[in-house]
C-alpha cells in the first residue's frame, strides 16, 4: 500500500517578493468553519518586469515528458512549457486554454488548436535544474509574461529550503506540510498566502493478497488513524479533518449547496476499541504489512505519525521508501 500525495491545503511561499491536507485551518479550530473563508486562490499580479526567479520543488525534475509528469516537480516545469487544452477558473468557469471550444450537438465537441508554451525550455541540468525563458512567439498576445526566466530547481532538504527563502536565495515555493511552517510566517522576509487544495491525503491499498485483503483489517486501519495529529504535527494546522474523499477546494461551482453538505457530514474521528476488535475478528493480530511512502517530505511524515502505538497494526508496519519511478507501479 502506499500514501498517495495530495494537496488539502496549497501554501505559497515567497522570499521578498508576493508569491498543503486541508484550507489553511488551525487543526484547533471549530469543525463547523467555512473550508474556503480566508483562503486565497490567486495573488495579485505583477507589474514590472523581473529578470530570474528561482522556484523551488521538493526533489529534481526526472522527466520533460508530460506523460511522465507523475508528481509535482514534473508538473511545474511542464506547466510553464505545455498548455491543457481547456482551463477552468478559480470561481469554476472553463475557458480556453491551448485551444477553444464549440459544441455544435450534444453529440459532438470541436477544438481549434493554438500554439503553446509561455515559457520554452532553454536548458536541464541534472542537480541545478530546469531553465525556462519566456516565449516570444506565445500564441496569446494578452499574456506576457514579466518574469524572463524561471529555474525549477529540487530542493528536498527543508532547513536549505527554509534559509534559503528567509535570505532570498530562492524566491519562492508551493508547498505543504513543512514543519518550519510557522518560522516562515514569522518571517519579515518572506510571504505566505494559504489557499484551497484540491487533493485529499489517501491511503491507497495497493494489494489485496495480503493482511489488507480483509475489508475488516482496512476499516480498523482507518478507524486507527489519528487525523487530527497529523494535521497538527505534519501540516502545522494548514489542513481540515476530512468529511468526504472530494476536498473542498474543489468547489467550482454551487460552493454554498456543496460546503453546506460538506459541513453537515460527520468528521473521521479514531475508534480504537473498535478497531481493535475488527482485527481480532479478521486474525490479523500480529500479521504484518508495509506501508510504502515518497521521498515527499510530507508524505515520509505522514507515513512515521500513522505507524504510532496507537493504530492497532503499527507494531507490525514496516515502511518502505520508494523512488518516483516505481512508485507507480509498486
Amino acid at each position: 500500500m502506499t500514501w498517495k500525495r495530495s494537496l488539502v491545503a496549497a501554501i505559497a511561499i515567497t522570499a521578498a517578493i508576493p508569491l498543503a491536507a486541508g484550507c489553511g485551518r488551525s487543526a484547533q479550530s471549530s469543525e463547523n468553519t467555512s473550508p474556503s473563508n480566508g483562503l486565497v486562490s490567486t495573488t495579485r499580479p505583477g507589474t514590472s518586469q523581473v529578470g530570474s526567479v528561482i522556484w523551488a520543488v521538493y526533489r529534481d525534475v526526472n522527466s520533460l515528458d508530460p506523460i511522465f509528469a507523475f508528481d509535482y516537480p514534473e508538473n511545474t516545469a511542464d506547466s510553464l512549457m505545455c498548455e491543457s487544452l481547456l482551463r477552468q477558473t478559480p470561481d469554476g468557469a472553463v475557458v480556453p486554454g491551448l485551444a477553444s471550444m464549440s459544441q455544435p450537438s450534444p453529440t459532438r465537441l470541436v477544438f481549434t488548436i493554438m500554439c503553446t508554451g509561455a515559457y520554452m525550455l532553454k536548458s536541464w541540468r541534472p542537480g541545478v535544474g530546469v531553465l525556462a525563458v519566456a516565449n516570444p512567439h506565445y500564441w496569446n498576445p494578452a499574456v506576457r509574461p514579466l518574469v524572463q526566466q524561471i529555474l525549477i530547481k529540487g530542493v528536498p532538504d527543508v532547513a536549505t529550503l527554509t534559509a534559503a527563502l528567509e535570505t532570498g536565495a530562492i524566491q519562492g515555493t508551493y508547498s505543504y506540510g513543512l514543519p518550519t511552517l510557522d518560522q516562515l510566517k514569522s518571517s519579515r522576509a518572506v510571504k505566505v498566502y494559504e489557499g484551497p487544495g484540491w487533493s485529499t491525503d489517501a491511503f491507497v491499498v495497493s494489494s489485496l493478497t495480503g493482511v489488507l485483503g480483509d475489508v475488516r483489517v482496512r476499516r480498523a486501519l482507518s478507524m486507527a488513524l489519528d487525523r487530527r495529529g497529523i494535521v497538527g504535527s505534519v501540516y502545522r494546522g494548514a489542513a481540515l479533518m476530512p468529511r468526504w474523499l472530494s476536498n473542498p477546494g474543489t468547489f467550482g461551482y454551487a460552493r454554498d449547496i456543496f460546503e453546506a453538505a460538506y459541513d453537515s457530514s460527520p468528521v473521521l474521528t479514531p475508534n480504537i476499541p473498535a478497531a481493535r476488535r475488527l482485527v481480532q475478528e479478521a486474525g490479523a493480530t500480529g500479521k504484518t504489512l508495509t506501508i510504502g511512502s515518497s521521498s515527499s517530505p510530507a508524505v515520509s511524515r505522514t507515513t512515521t505519525t500513522s505507524m504510532t502505538p496507537r493504530s492497532p497494526a503499527s507494531s507490525s508496519a514496516n515502511a518502505r521508501r520508494l523512488i518516483p519511478q516505481s512508485a507507480l507501479g509498486w
